[in-house]
């Protein structure tokens, strides 16, 4: 769980949550990205497994996330860290070149510091006038963007236990079964779908359920049905593992994105970061 954590929501700029969370030097738990997400590193050092291979990101890093991707952080530095996610329930266009021509893709840089602008917006409540400009950098981005781990690589086993617990998140599901679906023995699924997902295949059920979780509190039903809907044995193991893997609880998770407005949970705004200084 972050040691502290900071949740924003805003009806406008294509309905965007902004969480930044401060961790310690430990490995965090993983998270299943349901959106299209952007992860900006503002301080420290952490070694990242990011679409099937470990990655170094230091301050001014940012890792994008198709829907149905694994963030999973394997270290830390010794300094704590702080990241800010910034999640779009719909995607920011990418600016229209005049010739009709695709826009570039843009750099790191411009890609850090537009998350930056667009948090700091939601942050705020104000707009500002580089809000365009910021939007379009990130659709670049995101249009630029692999779509996720490639089925056509992915083992067929993988595929057929991902897909099958896709489609039965809220069922009771054992590791028996699954492996009689994907063909291949327990401790081999267990090993094969943990190296290509990030995750092995219980923590994986785990997180579509909190993912299922988030969509049924953003429409308003009430924290006890969503468990049960979700697949939980009851509001008090939801509330357990959404605040383990988001840092806040599914009410006040609830309670931000049914309000629609700035809503600061638990930790003041963070300054700008040096290394992000335009």
């Amino acid at each position: 769980m972050p040691e502290e954590v900071d949740l924003h929501t805003t009806a406008a700029l294509c309905g965007v949550e902004v969480v930044t969370a401060t961790r310690g030097s430990s490995a965090g738990p993983a998270r299943l990205h349901d959106r299209w997400t952007l992860s900006l590193l503002e301080e420290g050092e952490e070694v990242l497994w990011h679409r099937g291979s470990l990655e170094a990101a230091s301050s001014g890093h940012v890792a994008v996330y198709a829907p149905g991707e694994v963030e999973v952080v394997l270290r830390r530095a010794s300094a704590p860290t702080r990241r800010t996610t910034v999640c779009f329930d719909r995607l920011p266009d990418a600016l229209s070149l005049p010739n009709g021509a695709s826009p570039a893709p843009p750099t790191k840089p411009e890609v850090a510091r537009a998350v930056w602008n667009v948090a700091e917006l939601t942050r705020s409540g104000h707009r500002c006038g580089d809000v365009g400009s910021a939007l379009s950098t990130i659709g670049a981005a995101l249009a630029a963007a692999p779509a996720g781990a490639s089925s056509h690589a992915e083992p067929g086993a993988v595929l057929r236990t991902r897909r099958y617990l896709q489609n039965h998140a809220s069922d009771r599901v054992n590791l028996r079964h699954l492996a009689g679906l994907a063909g291949v023995s327990e401790g081999h699924l267990v090993r094969l779908f943990h190296a290509w997902v990030g995750v092995p295949p219980h923590t994986y059920l785990l997180q579509l359920r909190v993912a299922a979780a988030r969509e049924l509190l953003a429409d308003g039903v009430p924290c006890g049905a969503t468990a049960l809907q979700a697949g939980f044995a009851d509001s008090s193991h939801l509330t357990r593992l959404f605040r383990r893997i988001l840092g806040f609880t599914p009410s006040q998770y609830a309670k931000a994105r049914q309000v629609w407005t700035t809503r600061r949970l638990a930790v003041p705004r963070p300054t700008r970061p040096q290394q992000l200084a335009v």
